[in-house]
């Protein structure tokens, strides 16, 4: 009569030992997934955060580069009024090249502004990009600790199986 209680009692003792087990890989996973999810979603706000500023910076490339193309033209409509206001001909060749130049100088400077400004919004972007994939990868990871979880829970089950088993059948007998 005793053998019956004590196989029942290591019977209990297993499935409790199992609930146990997959109650305790049932919260480490969700630990695991709490854990990637608040990773992922840190990623990707910084990598809205960095494109942003990459059209922050392109926009303002763009104001700066007007800025200056507006000085210089401003400047030249100067150099014209004085000569006009000089009394020289503003189509005489030293005058019409001083005014041509200020505004070809405009023109390279308004675009190494911008392309300043491009550098900077490529460097963001580059971030992005690299904020993405960390995004993938910690995704990535949940996946394959989910799978590690699984198979630990699986094999851990399968390890006291057989112990119960072997306690029950010693040496080829039931008792």
């Amino acid at each position: 009569m005793c053998l019956p209680a004590a196989a029942v009692m290591q019977g209990i003792g297993l499935a409790v030992n199992t609930l146990n087990t997959v109650n305790n890989a049932r919260n480490e996973q969700n630990q695991i997934s709490a854990n990637a999810r608040y990773q992922t979603q840190a990623a990707l706000v910084n990598m809205k955060n960095a494109r942003n500023s990459a059209y922050n910076e392109i926009q303002q490339g763009i104001e700066e580069s007007r800025k200056e193309k507006i000085e210089k033209i401003q400047k030249s409509k100067y150099l014209t009024a004085s000569a006009a206001a000089g009394g020289f001909s503003l189509n005489s060749g030293t005058n019409q090249n001083i005014i041509n130049d200020v505004l070809d100088l405009s023109e390279v400077n308004s675009k190494e502004i911008q392309k300043k400004y491009n550098l900077r919004a490529d460097d963001y972007f580059r971030r992005a990009n690299s904020y993405l994939n960390e995004a993938n990868r910690i995704k990535t990871e949940e996946k394959q600790k989910t799978k590690q979880n699984l198979y630990s829970i699986a094999l851990n089950g399968l390890g006291q199986t057989t112990s119960v088993a072997q306690r029950w059948y010693k040496n080829g007998s039931p008792f």
